[in-house]
């Protein structure tokens, strides 16, 4: 970024209001910017990075949203480091919304198509978590993000289709069985915390965990 604050009038917050004698580095913030391109010369080694100014607006499904106003500024630069963390990938035969990364949806009902309308869901089909949203928020966000689709999944229980033979949870457990994975069901983990529970009243503790893989399908699935 620039060694001083530029004139475009939106924030600009410089992060060392007292920087230390004989420093020759100031650190600047610049908000409301989107890269929109990195510009490099004819050996490809970066000249430029180019940004697209933005602006908040309200958004029914994500309470505000940035956009772009169409203005672009250019920031001389030597190097650039790309510091998203996270960013869903589409799968086979799901609506995916690539410059968002996530899976259009309303409320968690997954949609036809990036573009379609709140009621145009594809029946059965929901989401939850980054995948739904994108990488924002805290813990706290994926449990009201997750009651979110589960309300939506619990109003239309009732106008749902019934999983064809063989596709719902028994045809996945018979698949995971022939492919020789350890099933761990709900019995199978009421075993496996009472177990724990029982450890830990030896120590005087809530409870131990089993650490190991092995161990917990030893508690799990007793022979």
């Amino acid at each position: 970024l620039p060694s001083s604050p530029d004139d475009t009038t939106l924030p600009t917050v410089q992060a060392a209001k007292d920087p230390k004698p004989g420093a020759t580095r100031d650190l600047y913030f610049q908000l409301y910017r989107n890269p929109a391109a990195i510009i490099a010369d004819a050996d490809n080694q970066v000249q430029a990075l180019r940004v697209e100014m933005t602006r908040l607006v309200a958004d029914p499904e994500r309470g505000t949203k940035a956009v772009g106003t169409g203005e672009f500024v250019e920031y001389p630069v030597q190097m650039v480091l790309k510091s998203i963390g996270y960013k869903s990938l589409p799968i086979d035969g799901v609506p995916f919304d690539s410059k968002q990364g996530i899976v259009p949806n309303s409320a968690g009902r997954v949609l036809t198509g990036v573009n379609a309308q709140k009621d145009s869901v594809v029946p059965g089909l929901y989401v939850c978590g980054w995948l739904k949203r994108g990488p924002t928020g805290i813990i706290g966000t994926n449990l009201t993000d997750a009651e979110e689709t589960f309300n939506s999944l619990a109003q239309d229980y009732l106008s749902l289709q019934p999983a064809a033979a063989g596709t719902a949870g028994s045809g996945l457990k018979q698949l995971l069985q022939r492919r020789g994975k350890h099933v761990v069901d709900h019995r199978a983990w009421e075993r496996l915390n009472s177990y724990e529970v029982q450890q830990g009243e030896k120590e005087g503790s809530a409870r131990i965990k089993c650490v190991s893989l092995d161990d917990m399908l030893r508690v799990a699935h007793p022979r």
